[in-house]
């Protein structure tokens, strides 16, 4: 291998890692900023460290309080929403934090709104211990683990961080990342 191949060969590679740098981080610099509600919980991994995993309050989502604009019977919602599939999830603003009004399969349905896209994890017919006849979806944005400096995770374990929050950067093509955990006092 001559000298031009390999300094040619390692230009695109730096250019591959930087380029996927910029990418994740255009999210932070370009996205919009949404506050979710949250309740943290604390595990660890042996190779990441500490992080405080998340779960949403828009992560649950009762089908028969939002919009289907391409579902026309909302009970038959687990046969068209499965689990695994990408939907997007159109949010507002609704008081400081932000809520969910609209779910799709297609990313024309949010029409420049703000939306975050996700995957469904599953799909109940069951709520509060009851089965119900309207179902129930939880989606995973991709955020819901936050890692944190040694040691600092178990503060955000503890009972009074239950109104923990969660200042979230979203994009235009409905992309997410954590800015930063907001706690309860703030």
């Amino acid at each position: 291998m001559n000298k031009k191949t390999f300094y040619l060969v390692v230009s695109i590679q730096a250019l591959f890692l930087a380029g996927m740098i910029l990418l994740n981080q255009s999210i932070l610099w370009c996205g919009q900023e949404v506050i979710l509600k949250t309740e943290p919980i604390d595990p660890y991994s042996l190779f990441s460290g500490e992080y405080v995993s998340l779960r949403y309050e828009v992560s649950h989502i009762p089908l028969d309080k939002v919009q289907h604009p391409d579902l026309n019977d909302i009970t038959r919602a687990a046969e068209y929403y499965t689990r695994g599939s990408r939907v997007f999830v159109q949010m507002e603003k609704r008081g400081e934090e932000w809520q969910t009004v609209k779910i799709s399969k297609k990313r024309k349905d949010m029409k420049g709104n703000l939306y975050m896209a996700a995957r469904v994890e599953w799909i109940t017919n069951w709520a509060e211990g009851r089965k119900t006849v309207i179902p129930q979806m939880t989606v995973d944005y991709g955020i819901e683990s936050y890692y944190t400096p040694e040691g600092t995770a178990r503060n955000y374990e503890r009972v009074e961080m239950r109104g923990l929050k969660v200042k979230v950067a979203v994009d235009s093509w409905g992309r997410s990342k954590i800015i930063e955990l907001i706690p309860p006092d703030k």
